[in-house]
């Protein structure tokens, strides 16, 4: 599954942001090997939601997040890609169950090998599979609208850094909601059961997320 532009530009600023470099939107065209133009339009969409900040002398940084932030994202796109996911069951095909069984095994030898970036953006793209595959319209452009599969990802790197961020990926493998039971529910056609799936491992995320954040907070760096 090829990246979307969003997805590229986030990855990008993931990268860039953490390592404490000046970004700018030169920069992001650059490396992405194209015009700033559409890299502008991107950048602009992540200011409007609040996700990034952009300063003249200091380039583009991802913008600081509360607990409250972190919980609210995650609950409206719990509610938002449950739904997905229960219209998906109702129409998924061989084709796109191929693509989140590749996405997932991918997944876990990305985890088993402690390789960060990569399973990120493999998580990202099984999340975006879901929603662009869900035949409704207005909810696919919903949730690019409000940027929230990138959301959820910008905000625990971001709070977390790096280390500790990798630290909540490793324990995927631990976790009670997955991908896998995700995608056993849409290859069951049960709506009700797909989004129930969905929405349990989203809200899961999101408790691994903030007792991590907690245990930061509880060393003193937070």
């Amino acid at each position: 599954m090829a990246k979307t532009l969003l997805e590229s530009v986030t990855s990008v600023l993931l990268d860039e942001t953490r390592g404490g470099d000046r970004v700018t939107e030169t920069i992001i065209a650059e490396k992405l090997g194209l015009s700033r133009t559409p890299v502008r339009e991107v950048l602009h969409q992540l200011k409007e939601e609040g996700l990034i900040k952009r300063r003249q002398r200091s380039g583009i940084s991802i913008t600081q997040f509360s607990h409250q932030d972190v919980s609210e994202v995650f609950d409206i796109r719990a509610v938002m890609e449950g739904l997905a996911c229960s219209l998906l069951a109702l129409r998924i095909n061989k084709s796109i169950l191929q693509k989140l069984q590749n996405n997932d095994r991918k997944l876990m030898e990305l985890l088993s090998d402690n390789r960060l970036d990569e399973r990120r953006d493999k998580d990202f793209q099984f999340h975006q599979l879901i929603v662009q595959n869900c035949g409704n319209r207005r909810l696919v452009k919903l949730t690019d609208t409000f940027n929230l599969i990138a959301a959820t990802f910008l905000l625990p790197l971001q709070i977390l850094g790096k280390e500790r961020y990798g630290e909540v990926g490793r324990r995927e493998e631990t976790r009670k909601h997955t991908h896998s039971q995700v995608i056993a529910a849409l290859k069951s056609y049960n709506s009700v059961k797909a989004e129930k799936a969905m929405r349990l491992h989203i809200l899961e995320g999101k408790e691994a997320i903030l007792r991590s954040l907690r245990i930061r907070q509880q060393s003193g760096f937070g």
